[in-house]
């Protein structure tokens, strides 16, 4: 990560060993951890304004009177009359807006018993003035990128009520983009993203916002720093002991799991269809190597891995766990039918649609027989599952 980064993480599980680090080992004490199951409780915003370790300061529009106790709890969306709804408003001077407490610049409060003015937010289309100069010094776009960037990026709050968690976020990414790296864990939901989703780059486990748009808004589909993920999931990052046996893997760690596995195949895949096929093998390598299969299962969650060995021109790893996917969901179905589940079943449909998935894998990279092999298996299931229409996830 990025000196001096800001990075929103969610719940205990991505944010104590984090703490852990910084505090007792003196791992990266200039990180700023946000947590944000905390973010909307007064006190820990308070301590936001003062520096920890050796990380400054975040700039907030707020002081200690604005957002103590149940000031600005909420902030409704109420069209202002004075502001075209369908043009887009500066980010900083909204959270400016919301700050001020001129009698002006509030409304009254309906679902107050007395009826009091509060604050509002006027408008949901933002934007934020892209600071090209520090684009550069901060490395935040790859070089190939830098055609790509935005002039100025603009958003749409999808929130009509900000709670004030969602109201500090907006404010920490108005007030702080351009002098701070800012990231999301990539195990934090996108709906406390506050709207910034189509600006999100994956650079390794967590997502950084970035002046270039991702049309899709999706981030899973969010662009790839290719040359920094790259570095940090092979030289930075340490690995414990996942991989060996002796190692309980209870449920909450598992589902951890799929989140590293997942983010390795997604840069290699990046990877491979550039052409870098060898750095795309060793990731994957890497990846397997630590997260065996044996110890960790491939899920409806890591079907991306056969197929991104076959684009990186591994077949013989590629059909392996295709095969290990087709056959342990094999297994599973016929689990379900002893239990008397039907086609409608999530369990089963998520089932049919791996298979299908597989098949299509096979198909696409010349493996006939195991694509018929595995229609074949689909056929026998449909007729076991007779109200399975469709493969969903």
């Amino acid at each position: 990560m990025c000196p001096n980064a800001i990075l929103f993480t969610q719940g205990d599980n991505d944010t104590y060993p984090l703490w852990y680090a910084q505090e007792v080992e003196n791992i990266r004490p200039d990180i700023r951890v946000i947590n944000l199951s905390l973010i909307g409780v007064d006190w820990y915003i308070d301590q936001l304004q003062f520096r920890m370790n050796e990380s400054a300061p975040i700039k907030l529009s707020f002081k200690w009177d604005q957002i103590k106790s149940n000031v600005r709890n909420v902030v409704r969306y109420n069209a202002s009359p004075l502001l075209d709804q369908n043009q887009y408003y500066d980010v900083r001077d909204i959270m400016k807006f919301i700050a001020s407490e001129k009698d002006e610049n509030k409304v009254i409060d309906q679902n107050s018993e007395t009826k009091e003015k509060v604050s509002y937010l006027p408008t949901r289309k933002v934007f934020l003035p892209v600071d090209s100069a520090a684009v550069s010094k901060m490395d935040i776009l790859a070089k190939e990128d830098l055609p790509k960037m935005v002039k100025r990026m603009e958003w749409e709050i999808p929130q009509t009520t900000l709670l004030k968690n969602n109201l500090i976020i907006l404010d920490i990414v108005a007030n702080n983009l351009w002098e701070r790296p800012i990231y999301f864990a990539a195990s934090c939901s996108p709906g406390e993203f506050v709207g910034t989703n189509s600006y999100m780059q994956l650079e390794g486990m967590a997502y950084r916002i970035v002046p270039m748009l991702n049309a899709s808004g999706d981030v899973n589909n969010s662009p790839i720093r290719t040359d920094v993920m790259y570095d940090r999931l092979m030289n930075k990052y340490k690995w414990g002991n996942m991989k060996d046996p002796k190692v309980y893997l209870d449920e909450n760690i598992l589902r951890m799991t799929y989140n590293i596995r997942s983010n390795y195949a997604r840069c290699a895949e990046a990877l491979a269809i550039k052409g870098e096929k060898d750095k795309a093998l060793k990731l994957l390598n890497k990846s397997m190597e630590n997260l065996p299969t044996s110890r960790v299962p491939l899920t409806i969650y890591n079907l991306s891995v056969p197929d991104v060995y076959y684009k990186a021109g591994d077949k013989v790893n590629g059909k392996k766990y295709a095969l290990e996917l087709v056959n342990s969901t094999k297994s599973y179905l016929t689990y379900y039918q002893k239990l008397g589940y039907d086609g409608s079943n999530d369990e089963v449909r998520r089932s049919f649609y791996i298979l299908n998935s597989m098949m299509n894998i096979f198909k696409t990279n010349g493996d006939e027989a195991e694509a018929k092999k595995t229609e074949s298996i689909m056929s026998d299931f449909s007729k076991v599952f007779p109200i399975q229409q469709e493969q969903g996830g």
